[in-house]
């Protein structure tokens, strides 16, 4: 059926009707009655045909209360919306124009994703937003990922919106302690916002109008067409300040950055803060801005002028440059008039760089002193070149047809820079220029441009050449004046002048020769403009010294090449070689410095420097030598008594070189004397040492003096007993001794073991027999005496352990033995304390864990140790409950658990089994899960069947008090069947229907919470929630009988939000013959539904319809009246 457009335009005029409002916040809490947040909704819900407005009057006048605290993500602005915090009465805050404080609780703040701010407009227009001070907007959780990567934090975003205001003049913003103030933003596969105005806020300031020092990443980004950064007048521009990484960031086409201060304070005075600006615009202009100093990145610009901006700092700061452009084309710094001049004040390096930009063109500015104004990579530069500057001429060459702009500089800036515009000339075809005129009092520099690209300036550089050294040089050496310095590249250069330190000219020339030690600087001139080098150094590199301090000279001795000359040293600067030559001049060594195994000759030491500056020592003269010598053809040698010192050696003659060093050793190598001849010593082989002064090797001699000794002991036919393990039953038998009247035994440690002639009764060791008479002594040769050897022969054992285990004394070790050639006759078990535990053999059990020694015993009763071995426990089986937590049952569902057990100890595998009270198996693993109320007893089974029983675990059983259920009341036109529905229902619950509050028998149930009831007239029910055992206080719900007014809004937003993406009838499930139908302003109808049981999301046969205003009807039948109306969609 159609519909007239009359009729629509009739029906649109009767049911919509929208006005605009004014939105009071009266209260400063999150949420609720007179919140901010309430006021967005409720704009939102009054449409957007006309301008809504959200003004303020919150009770108080501190700080405290006047802040907003938002604790979660506030409503999307809705369109035509103007809030403006100056409406708040009282003073403004700080020295400020805000008046409301709005922040985040970064402690429980959720954004709803990466790209939210705390204001967030989003593809609308016609927002205007005045006197806020944004706080804290950094860093906040994401509910897409709440506990890693956080939201960088924005005050405002704004993303695809249009005709935006932030603040005015008395009405401006102050953005402090944010990830970013304003963020203007959209993807590529988003329209681009438009025609934003940014006017009259502070970025990185206090209240107080005071920069902050740690607080922000960043203060503004811009990426939108048509917007304007600033306006018409300082009482339109913004002001930032504080530290900032990425400062301000202006991209877009068509953009305006006008009258802005950056570093500067909120009462307008400057700051030392430098706010970085970053501009990647087309078509766009940066004009009459004032900075305490600048740094600009231009990058990925076309089109962008900068006109009158001003830097009011002069002291020198961190920052390098006041602008750096990259990637761009066409940029634009003043224009050709002076008017338009932007001022830069001084640099330590350069102002303007062009990392190799096409068609960027420098026209009349004022730089103060920098050394290099404008420094360009780009081959495509205009050229210019200074051939004359003196006092009447100022001329040179050009790229042809370029125009040459003049500057005087007239001020004591030794460089030179743009500071004042002279004149303006034209290079002709052969690219030649020149002025005239006097010329006395001036410091000319000049650029050219050309088709929009300008040259460097002709301030006279001293720059690095191809080894990226600004000069090379030599050091004189060897004390003469041969040293030499040449700068290495030189541009714009008429003149190069030589100084000495002290600033006596000496030279001219790009190269200075014939220096002596010293230091230089040059400096290189353009007229009266030049620049410098620093100091350069030049050092006497002198020849090296030789040290003949620890000299020690060795003549070669008994014809033989073992001379030697060591000691000397030299010190050298940067290195030195050197040699050693003989008196033929023959090369002996160039690697060491101490010349060795060399015979009788001339030697000289020659060490070169690096300067090849030359040192010679020597020569140094060796001479050959003979050795010592012993004579012992004369000798006479005097016997010793026994026990007496009366020996002696005499009639040695000894020769040798200088003085001669003598030494007597015993055979224990102990020194006895130090002379020619030896007496009164003892019996016994003597060594004399001879040693003169020169190279050659001491000589030796041996001698023995004899002792007086008549006793005789003979050992040749002993016989010797071996003990055994049994004791000490060895003996030694068979000795012969004469001429003795006395003798002992004596073992390895000197101690007497027996003064018999035949020695008994002892152990393995070793024994020495000692004859004495009254005057001498003889002992005789050690006499090794060794045990039995244990008659045990075993291969090898293997064992089989079992540890002890549930808490018993049920371990044992049973021993293999392998390949046993000679086995014990029995054996003996011992535990650590060595206390016999078993004599019975191999097996030995019913142990508890410990260590174990087992012992093989021959037949001769001697015992050795077989093998040790320890018996482990295995650990019992513990059940911790420290941690386990008991879930009760609820309504008697079977939802109780016990979780947290954990349980160490035992053989793995564990198993598990949960009993009830009835003994009836309930579950099988550790947690227990899904029971009811009860006492339940776990068993815990090892692999050894060892168990643990734990009982006593109960879980209680709790009934909660469950929500009233929410039941839409049902309307019907006439008597009939009504449907009674439960909002929300919960999909684990039953419902019941009550004829009265407290009937016990209901009427019906129902799993869904829709129950279909006959009236006849209009009457109350009673609904209730039903889970397990629990069951809710009843709702009461009414059915009337006859026509009523449907529920429902009339603008819909079908843009996947989840917020009104369909049209909503409340209480049209009443009418399941109800014909619901909308048509467009044409009076074709787009949707059509019977019992609208699929809501209208938008949509015509599965195709979006445009946004705009339709009609709607609903026909209920012949006994009910149709409604109509209009519905909009805004998308």
């Amino acid at each position: 059926m159609k519909l007239s457009l009359s009729l629509l335009i009739v029906l649109f005029a009767i049911f919509f009707k929208s006005n605009a409002t004014t939105f009071i916040v009266t209260s400063n809490a999150d949420s609720g009655s007179g919140t901010l947040r309430e006021a967005f909704f409720l704009a939102s819900a009054n449409g957007s045909t006309q301008q809504d407005f959200i003004h303020f009057n919150l009770p108080g006048n501190t700080k405290e209360e006047r802040t907003i605290t938002i604790y979660t993500e506030l409503p999307y602005l809705s369109a035509n919306l103007i809030l403006d915090a100056t409406t708040q009465p009282g003073a403004n805050l700080g020295s400020s124009n805000a008046k409301i404080i709005l922040k985040a609780r970064r402690t429980s703040y959720i954004a709803g994703s990466y790209e939210v701010g705390g204001l967030n407009i989003l593809n609308i227009s016609d927002i205007e937003i005045y006197g806020f001070c944004f706080e804290d907007f950094s860093d906040l959780k994401t509910a897409i990922n709440p506990n890693g990567q956080t939201n960088g934090g924005s005050a405002i975003r704004i993303t695809s919106s249009t005709r935006i205001k932030i603040g005015a003049p008395a009405k401006g913003n102050v953005f402090t302690s944010n990830g970013l103030g304003v963020h203007v933003y959209n993807y590529f596969t988003e329209t681009p916002s438009s025609h934003i105005k940014i006017q009259s806020n502070w970025f990185g300031l206090n209240l107080s109008g005071i920069g902050l020092i740690d607080a922000n990443t960043s203060l503004v980004f811009v990426q939108a067409n048509d917007s304007e950064f600033g306006g018409p007048d300082f009482a339109h521009g913004n002001i930032l300040g504080g530290y900032s990484a990425y400062g301000a960031t202006i991209r877009g086409n068509n953009g305006i950055v006008r009258f802005n201060r950056f570093g500067y304070n909120g009462d307008g005075t400057i700051a030392k803060h430098i706010i970085k600006i970053t501009i990647s615009a087309t078509n766009s202009s940066v004009t009459d801005n004032l900075a305490s100093k600048f740094m600009i990145d231009v990058v990925l610009s076309k089109q962008v002028k900068f006109l009158r901006n001003t830097e009011m700092l002069e002291e020198y700061i961190t920052v390098t440059r006041s602008l750096e452009i990259k990637d761009s084309d066409y940029i634009q710094l003043g224009s050709d008039d002076i008017l338009d001049a932007n001022t830069f004040q001084p640099r330590p390096s350069s102002t303007i760089y062009s990392g190799g930009n096409p068609n960027i063109s420098i026209l009349k500015n004022i730089i103060h002193c920098t050394p290099y104004t404008y420094l360009t990579h780009s081959d495509l530069a205009t050229k210019i070149q200074v051939l004359v500057n003196n006092d009447s001429e100022y001329a040179g060459k050009a790229t042809p047809g370029a125009e040459v702009y003049i500057y005087n500089d007239y001020t004591d800036c030794a460089s030179c820079s743009p500071l004042q515009f002279f004149a303006q000339v034209t290079a002709n075809s052969n690219g030649d220029w020149k002025i005239n005129g006097d010329f006395s009092s001036k410091k000319f520099i000049a650029n050219a441009t050309l088709l929009n690209t300008s040259s460097e300036f002709s301030q006279p550089q001293i720059l690095p050449g191809p080894n990226s050294y600004l000069f090379n040089k030599s050091d004189p050496t060897c004390g003469k004046s041969n040293g030499m310095i040449e700068l290495t590249r030189v541009i714009h250069t008429l003149k190069i002048e030589w100084y000495t330190l002290a600033g006596n000219k000496i030279g001219e020339g790009s190269k200075i020769e014939n220096l002596a030690p010293g230091r230089y600087y040059a400096k290189a001139f353009n007229g009266k403009c030049y620049t410098q080098t620093m100091s350069i150094d030049l050092l006497n590199i002198e020849a090296p010294l030789i040290h003949d301090n620890k000299l020690i000279k060795q003549n070669p001795g008994c014809g033989m090449n073992n001379g030697s000359i060591r000691g000397l040293y030299f010190s050298a600067f940067g290195g030195a070689t050197f040699k050693w030559v003989d008196e033929n001049n023959k090369i002996l060594t160039t690697a060491n410095l101490d010349l060795n195994n060399i015979g009788p000759g001339k030697y000289s030491f020659i060490i070169t420097g690096i300067s090849g500056c030359i040192n010679t020592y020597g020569p140094i003269i060796l001479e050959n030598t003979d050795g010592p010598s012993i004579n012992a053809a004369a000798k006479k040698i005097t016997s010793a008594d026994c026990q007496t010192k009366n020996g002696a050696i005499d009639g040695l003659t000894t020769s040798g070189v200088g003085i001669l060093q003598y030494s007597w050793r015993n055979e224990s190598g102990i020194l006895v004397g130090n002379n020619e001849q030896l007496n009164l010593v003892a019996a016994g082989t003597y060594t004399l040492t001879v040693k003169d002064q020169s190279a050659c090797e001491p000589v030796s001699e041996i001698f023995i003096i004899p002792e007086k000794n008549e006793i005789l002991i003979d050992i040749g036919n002993i016989y010797i007993e071996k003990p055994t393990c049994r004791g000490n039953n060895g003996a030694i038998k068979g000795t012969i001794v004469n001429v003795a009247t006395s003798f002992k035994w004596i073992d390895e440690t000197g101690r007497t073991v027996s003064s018999q002639l035949e020695l008994i009764g002892i152990g393995p060791g070793s024994y020495s027999f000692v004859a004495y008479n009254a005057t001498c002594e003889l002992k005789s040769n050690p006499i090794l005496v060794e045990a039995q050897p244990n008659l045990i022969s075993i291969g090898g054992v293997s064992k089989l352990i079992k540890n002890a285990s549930c808490g018993l004394n049920n371990g044992s070790i049973q021993v293999m033995l392998q390949n046993a050639i000679t086995p014990p006759v029995k054996y003996r078990w011992t535990d650590k304390e060595n206390r016999t535990l078993s004599e019975t053999g191999l097996l030995l059990d019913g142990m508890t864990d410990g260590l174990y020694n087992i012992y093989g015993i021959d037949a001769n009763g001697c015992e050795i140790l077989l093998a040790s071995y320890e018996i482990n426990r295995t650990p019992m089986i513990l059940l911790n409950k420290s941690k386990s937590v008991v879930t009760p049952d609820e309504c008697n569902q079977k939802t109780g658990s016990l979780k947290g057990l954990t349980v160490s100890g035992g053989v793995p595998p564990l198993s598990y089994n949960w009993k009830d009270e009835n003994g009836q198996d309930v579950s099988s693993t550790l947690d227990l899960l899904n029971v009811s109320a009860g006492n339940y007893t776990l068993n815990i089974t090892d692999a050894f069947n060892c168990n643990l029983i734990s009982s006593n675990h109960i879980v209680n059983n709790e009934n909660k008090l469950l929500p009233i259920p929410v039941v839409n009341g049902a309307q019907i036109c006439s008597p009939g069947n009504a449907i009674i529905n439960v909002a929300n229902p919960n999909n684990k619950a039953t419902y019941k229907l009550y004829d009265t509050e407290n009937s016990i028998p209901f009427l019906k149930e129902s799993n869904n919470g829709i129950f279909e009831v006959e009236v006849l007239r209009t009457r109350i029910f009673y609904v209730s929630e039903v889970i397990g055992s629990c069951e809710s206080s009843r709702s009461r719900v009414i059915v009337t009988v006859g026509i009523s007014n449907l529920s429902m809004v009339n603008i819909i937003s079908p843009n996947n939000d989840q917020i009104n993406d369909v049209w909503k009838i409340n209480s049209i499930e009443n009418y399941p013959k109800a014909i619901v139908q909308i048509f467009n302003r044409a009076g074709n109808k787009v949707f059509e539904s019977v019992g609208y049981k699929v809501p209208f999301d938008g949509k015509s046969k599965g195709k979006d319809l445009p946004n705009g205003v339709y009609y709607y009807v609903i026909n209920f039948g012949t006994e009910c009246k149709m409604i109509s109306g209009s519905l909009t969609i805004i998308k």
